[in-house]
């Protein structure tokens, strides 16, 4: 039973995700795009880049890795990178990014790195 139950939580965070990335332009672990000093000064730009660090710092999940990743915003389409220890904190991170009004593309480069490597 926990096996189904543990399919089916997989499958909905799978649905979700892909659903968000075919309706936001969602292209993950891109190799290219903006760098930090690209980030938009337009004051919609930098105020989803406060939001989306704010929500970050706040959730007490998140490693300190996963809590200081660079995030460039230009035009409302925010772009991910640095690295993070897990698949669940990449997740979590795309989830919190999604639920910020204003974004209209998320290009996520995060890369996971576990501490064994």
């Amino acid at each position: 039973m926990k096996t189904m139950a543990y399919f089916l939580v997989g499958f909905f965070l799978i649905y979700s995700i892909s659903s968000f990335a075919a309706s936001k332009n969602y292209y993950p672990n891109q190799s290219t795009g903006p760098t930090a000093q690209q980030q938009s000064a337009a004051t919609s730009d930098v105020e989803i880049t406060r939001q989306i660090r704010r929500a970050l710092m706040e959730n007490d999940s998140l490693s300190v890795a996963a809590k200081n990743i660079q995030i460039i915003t230009q035009k409302g389409e925010v772009t991910l990178k640095g690295t993070v220890p897990t698949v669940r904190e990449q997740q979590v991170i795309v989830q919190t990014v999604q639920q910020v009004s204003g974004v209209q593309g998320l290009f996520n480069q995060t890369e996971i790195k576990t501490n064994k490597e």
